[in-house]
């Protein structure tokens, strides 16, 4: 393959790295795309499929070819593979990542990332990682002029999906260890940090039915933004322009609220309250006040809906609920929260309250 390049890893070995969409690009040979394909095919049937086992965590092979036939900007998916030999019948990978920008939001995401683990000496996920952020930059600066915002990825919840070293069936919930995973990923060349929000994976492919949708609905994770020192620009706003254009990614929906599906709605609405009250996205920045409006957004965004009254008690008794502060509170603090969510969330709700106040008189 003319679109194989050879770099040397940190630990002092030549290794090739394919750039699967290079060979789709504009001036790419048929035989580029062909030996492309065939690699690709051959990563998905292997180690994809080994360290990805449970079916609704996996996008097929079809997906991934129609974004790299689609091209960078409009396929908007990055692939590329690591190894030696990868132009021949039995190409000797020893790893694979699968990443995207998400380009409205400004914001990209590691799908998936494999090191097999034989290569462990050769070449290090951090690595891996790395290349995959200077082409997602690359990519975000061509479609909107700008560098990324933020580069996320979603782990699973230690304390939601067990993990049992001595399961024999501990790979059907995840490929390693969660917890192990998290420590990997907050340490030297991932530098991730939670974000703090009850992230939720909408289904991987479009659905005929709210079973199948509910079915393929993730909400054992957490999301991560990765070299969050770096990225530290993100806000609450940004996280949820990126959870919209995933969902429209991934399974057509513009409106993920419109997929019905309980876990999903209370994540928007955290997200709103985040963006109404200017909460930090990153959890560590989330003060106990915070941490109080965010568990009980959902309660708080049904109470936006109703008529003034009934909002205003609603939202003092969730205030009355939360850690009292040393300081005393501003006696406006109640009124000012109501003001930002009508102004950032709910318009409606303006016209709705001058109805209310025309009947009144």
């Amino acid at each position: 393959m003319t679109i194989s390049k050879t770099f040397k890893t940190e630990a002092g070995e030549a290794i090739e790295c394919v750039d699967l969409n290079d060979a789709f690009e504009k001036g790419g040979s048929k035989s580029d795309q062909q030996a492309a394909a065939k690699l690709l095919a051959n990563v998905h049937a292997g180690i994809y499929n080994d360290a990805f086992p449970i079916p609704c965590e996996q996008e097929s092979l079809e997906y991934w070819m129609g974004n790299l036939q689609a091209g960078r900007e409009e396929g908007q998916q990055l692939l590329s593979v690591f190894g030696k030999d990868l132009d021949s019948q039995n190409p000797q990978i020893m790893g694979f990542i699968c990443s995207r920008v998400l380009a409205d939001s400004n914001c990209a995401l590691v799908d998936y990332i494999i090191r097999v683990k034989e290569y462990d000496n050769t070449i290090s996920g951090a690595e891996i990682c790395s290349h995959a952020e200077k082409g997602l930059n690359d990519l975000n600066n061509s479609i909107n002029g700008q560098p990324l915002k933020a580069i996320f990825w979603e782990v699973n919840d230690p304390a939601k999906v067990e993990w049992n070293e001595n399961d024999p069936n501990r790979f059907e919930n995840d490929c390693m260890d969660p917890a192990k995973r998290i420590k990997i990923i907050s340490g030297p060349g991932y530098e991730a940090e939670e974000t703090g929000f009850d992230f939720v994976q909408g289904p991987l492919d479009e659905c005929s039915t709210q079973q199948e949708i509910n079915d393929g609905v993730c909400d054992t994770l957490k999301l991560y933004k990765l070299k969050s020192e770096k990225y530290n620009q993100a806000t609450a706003e940004d996280a949820k322009k990126f959870v919209i254009r995933y969902n429209m990614a991934t399974n057509g929906s513009s409106n993920p609220r419109e997929l019905n599906n309980e876990a999903m709605i209370t994540m928007l609405d955290q997200l709103d309250v985040m963006i109404a009250e200017n909460i930090p996205l990153m959890k560590k920045q989330q003060t106990k006040e915070h941490r109080s409006l965010i568990e009980n957004a959902s309660e708080i965004m049904e109470a936006v809906a109703k008529p003034v009254v009934d909002r205003s008690k609603k939202i003092q008794s969730v205030r009355d609920r939360m850690p009292k502060k040393a300081e005393k509170p501003s006696p406006d603090s109640g009124s000012s929260f109501r003001h930002n969510v009508e102004k950032q969330i709910n318009p409606a709700v303006k016209m709705q309250l001058s109805q209310t106040k025309r009947t009144l008189h």
